[in-house]
């Protein structure tokens, strides 16, 4: 899991420097790589949540776990339909 939290590192350093330099290239090359190590890392945390309960309640976790994630969008959510 820590391999794929690297990417992100890589990808927030290439906005700074497309902010500072303007380095274009750096960027999408950084946002492939993120797509890559963020895949193992969501990869490895589906492996880890479906590995600690038992089988008859992993539906329930499986569920649970996917409210808690899509509810940022509402309690994050400023009410602006445009985007």
């Amino acid at each position: 899991m820590s391999l794929g939290t690297t990417g992100y590192s890589l990808y927030v350093g290439s906005l700074w420097a497309f902010q500072v330099h303007g380095t274009r290239a750096f960027l999408i090359v950084a946002g492939g790589i993120l797509g890559c190590t963020a895949a193992l890392l969501w990869a490895a945390q589906g492996a880890i949540m479906m590995s600690y309960p038992l089988e008859k309640d992993k539906g329930r976790s499986f569920s649970l776990f996917w409210v808690l994630f899509q509810s940022e969008s509402l309690v994050f959510w400023d009410g602006d339909m445009q985007g």
